[in-house]
């Protein structure tokens, strides 16, 4: 994950997302594929300057995550760090917004603007930031995907004059997704709600000669080509 946020970070047309994702897709050596780019791209510390507070929320995934920030360079807060056997009901889900007050309470004293919050098992996140007024913004899977369709095509490399590209969303996803893509030429396409729609819409068009580059629930899962299926 590191990797790919140097990739992200790099800003050459030799070394873009699209290409790191192409390559170990169709590599029978993903691990060779990975150990190339970390070579060509070296190291790096992008997010230099950024502070975040990551809610764990009691799981590792959190852990994870600031550890993953800390290497490209920002500086991590963990909330909640301990890790507990966690049965019935939690807190490890940010799609309910109440869930979000303790991250929202430690941006608050600590003056830090980002944070981050994920679910159990990890696959699911909302990108909390507070306004220089106090308000916050929470955004969820679909919610990024439409912020991060710019950045892919100008800068990751998914240029639609080149591929067929095409984005998937689940009906519940925000429309600002069909909007977006609009501009660049990208289709969207709609699935019914579940990760096995939004994965078997991308098969499909994966077959039919398509790069889907993300694609997003409105429930807070997110994929990129180039971080796989999970």
């Amino acid at each position: 994950v590191s990797l790919i946020g140097r990739v992200a970070a790099s800003g050459t047309r030799s070394q873009t997302l699209a290409e790191l994702a192409s390559q170990w897709e169709t590599s029978p050596d993903a691990l060779q594929v990975l150990t190339e780019w970390e070579q060509r791209v070296g190291e790096g510390r992008p997010l230099a300057g950024v502070d975040v507070v990551v809610d764990a929320a009691h799981t590792p995934n959190g852990r994870l995550a600031a550890e993953i920030f800390t290497s490209l360079g920002a500086t991590a807060e963990v909330l909640d760090g301990d890790v507990w056997d966690i049965e019935g009901e939690h807190r490890a889900d940010p799609s309910r917004m109440e869930n979000l007050e303790p991250l929202k309470a430690r941006m608050t004293a600590t003056g830090k603007s980002l944070g981050i919050a994920f679910d159990l098992d990890g696959d699911r996140l909302a990108v909390v930031i507070r306004q220089p007024d106090g308000q916050f913004l929470v955004l969820y899977a679909d919610d990024l995907m439409a912020a991060l369709i710019p950045f892919l095509v100008e800068q990751g490399g998914y240029d639609p004059k080149r591929m067929k590209l095409a984005l998937v969303r689940d009906v519940l996803g925000s429309t600002a997704i069909d909007d977006v893509a609009a501009r660049f030429g990208i289709e969207v396409y709609e699935t019914d709600t579940g990760y096995v729609y939004v994965k078997a819409k991308t098969q499909e068009l994966k077959r039919k000669g398509y790069t889907v580059p993300i694609r997003s629930e409105s429930s807070g899962h997110g994929w990129l080509q180039v971080t796989g299926e999970y």
